[in-house]
């Protein structure tokens, strides 16, 4: 029996290994991918490496089950492969960052790259005209979330706690899940005027620089009352339970999803998605009046394109027509 290259991975460190699987690569081969790999996980963001990672895994199951060769591939496997995650519901532009890693591996192992071949990128194209437009996530603006904080004000749950510190801490910071998750008690310091700065790290930060974000004081003692309830005194600001009921060191970022989102069916909302905290913020910041300059830094959003789109309501209801409708009384 020959041997292939296996991808597996940890939460911090790819490791790789060659058992016995079906189609072989030349060791040679194997070696370059191996060496790859492990730069990979000593330069990439741990959210982007996994998922060049799960994109890598996903294509050579697809690749062994098929009978196609996994690398150096071809075009007829790309666009078969393309054509069953779209079948399973995975919509195009996902699977385009699938797309985007395979032909990124080919060209750092310089292989002949697939993705580049005309009828890849037609396939892709067609998949795309086939989805149907995607609806923007409801907002979870201000307003929601103060009905929901006063809807929940005497539960004293230590779940309860959580949740609302991180709802509110992921509004004030125009917080990402990934980033979300990722807080640590050390990164707030605490101001004279009760409120707090909260340090993201450009590792964390999905932008790749270092930011300092503003925590309200009521934030804080939400934040200050989830801490204490949980007696967490260092490492990872939010986290979940173990089945025995001690803490685990951690949060997953689908169960930051699930609290998002179960804000939303409390308030009888549909559509609310882990974005909704940020175009909720976003909103309600264009409402003010605040510049896309001014919000672009406070979502750090390296252009003006999401900011504008996710306020693109709050603008047409603050538009030239609606003010001289106003003027007009009409």
């Amino acid at each position: 029996m020959v041997e292939t290259t296996s991808l597996l991975m940890t939460d911090t460190v790819i490791v790789p290994t060659l058992p016995p699987i079906g189609h072989s690569l030349a060791p040679a081969l194997a070696s370059q991918l191996r060496d790859y790999l492990q730069l990979l996980a000593r330069s990439m963001k741990p959210n982007s490496l996994r998922a060049l990672i799960t994109d890598l895994l996903a294509f050579e199951t697809f690749c062994l089950a098929e009978n196609f060769p996994l690398l150096p591939t071809t075009q007829a496997a790309v666009r078969a492969y393309l054509r069953r995650r779209h079948q399973t519901g995975v919509k195009a532009n996902t699977i385009s960052r699938a797309f985007s890693h395979i032909g990124q591996i080919h060209e750092a192992m310089d292989l002949p790259n697939p993705c580049r071949h005309r009828f890849i990128t037609a396939e892709l194209k067609a998949l795309r005209r086939h989805d149907a437009p995607t609806g923007q996530a409801t907002a979870l603006r201000f307003t929601d979330l103060q009905r929901w904080t006063e809807a929940i004000a005497h539960d004293t749950l230590p779940a309860t706690l959580r949740n609302r510190a991180l709802v509110w801490l992921g509004y004030d910071g125009l917080l990402r899940v990934s980033e979300l998750i990722a807080v640590e008690l050390s990164w707030l310091e605490t101001q004279a005027d009760g409120s707090a700065l909260l340090y993201l790290p450009a590792a964390v930060n999905k932008n790749s620089e270092d930011a300092y974000l503003y925590v309200t004081p009521t934030t804080l003692t939400y934040l200050e009352a989830w801490c204490q309830s949980a007696n967490i005194r260092e490492g990872r600001l939010f986290r979940s339970w173990q089945l025995d009921g001690s803490l685990r060191p951690s949060l997953h970022a689908s169960s930051a999803n699930e609290i998002i989102q179960a804000v939303g069916r409390q308030l009888g909302l549909t559509g609310v998605s882990s974005h909704s905290l940020r175009i909720g913020a976003d909103q309600d910041l264009m409402e003010l009046g605040e510049s896309l300059v001014a919000i672009m830094v406070a979502g750090r959003w390296k252009d003006s394109k999401m900011p504008a789109h996710y306020g693109r309501k709050v603008t047409a209801a603050q538009s030239a027509m609606a003010r001289l409708a106003q003027k007009q009384g009409r």
